[in-house]
């Protein structure tokens, strides 16, 4: 486990340096599409990881955003996300982040988001805690809607958004706040650091969530987890006082 936890995060920092680097340049953008833009850095930082992973692993698997992939049934399986927030980034928003969970038979082993622009590393190991910059988090204590702040995010189909507007109207009267910021997987992360209270969205895949789930089950909160298929849920996380 050291050692995976060590190649993770060396790998997630690498990728979030190119990052910070690319917000000095031309921003290229690979397709545009209706809710959503693929972006060249997104490209080059999975492939980066990619590399660094069948460096120190090679019979190791990786499911990820860009290239695709497969959970193995007997290997350890990497789930990467290599620039979440990309819309954020195509517009320079200093709130992206990358996202690596490593997963063997249906169990998150590991789980690391870097966010570069802040140099926020927030990590967890199963059974082991989750930290941010290797200082012990825990989720917040906010106990009833009224106090409490949820991140909500819109993913990229209608009935993805229309599920999580639907979400929101039924709470919009008791929540203190809601926030929009574009990164499940970094709202995730604050979730787990008490940042936020929960967090809602619908529709997202599980390169987005992998690392970031395991954080908040770490640092004491719940994640609701419903399938839709292959690869897709609808997820509701909060501290574990809300609902």
């Amino acid at each position: 486990m050291p050692e995976l936890l060590e190649v993770a995060i060396a790998a997630a920092r690498e990728a979030g340096a190119l990052q910070r680097e690319g917000l000095g340049k031309p921003i290229e953008v690979r397709k545009m599409l209706r809710h959503d833009v693929k972006l060249e850095m997104d490209v080059n930082c999975e492939e980066l990881i990619r590399r660094r992973v069948t460096e120190a692993f090679p019979d190791h698997a990786i499911l990820g955003e860009e290239e695709g992939g497969a959970v193995s049934p007997d290997a350890p399986t990497w789930i990467v996300d290599p620039l979440d927030g990309t819309a954020n980034y195509s517009r320079r928003i200093p709130h992206f982040c990358v996202s690596i969970a490593v997963q063997q038979e249906d169990q998150t082993l590991l789980g690391v988001v870097y966010d570069p622009v802040r140099d926020e590393l927030f990590h967890a190991v199963t059974n082991g805690g989750a930290f941010l910059n290797d200082n012990p988090i825990h989720v917040s204590e906010i106990a009833t809607m009224e106090m409490a702040i949820l991140a909500v995010g819109f993913s990229k189909t209608v009935t993805a958004m229309e599920r999580t507007l639907s979400d929101v109207r039924k709470l919009r009267r008791r929540v203190h706040k809601f926030r929009i910021f574009g990164a499940a997987a970094l709202d995730l992360a604050y979730v787990a650091a008490g940042r936020l209270d929960g967090f809602i969205e619908n529709g997202l895949c599980t390169w987005d969530i992998a690392a970031g789930t395991l954080l908040i089950r770490e640092a004491g909160g719940v994640v609701a987890l419903t399938p839709l298929g292959k690869n897709q849920w609808d997820v509701q996380a909060q501290n574990g006082k809300l609902w």
